[in-house]
């Protein structure tokens, strides 16, 4: 952790959710993610 940091960027993610496919972006968190039950969360916390 050594390494020199020439620039930092600061992101607010929130919105862009907001217009991402959801059915794209949970096939593509199953192929990442292999636990049913954090995608279960995952789609739970995306309806409420």
């Amino acid at each position: 952790m050594n390494d020199s940091c020439d620039w930092i960027v600061d992101l607010d993610l929130s919105k862009f959710f907001d217009n991402v496919n959801q059915d794209i972006l949970m096939i593509l968190v199953h192929k990442v993610i292999k636990d049913p039950d954090v995608e279960s969360l995952m789609t739970y916390k995306q309806m409420n």
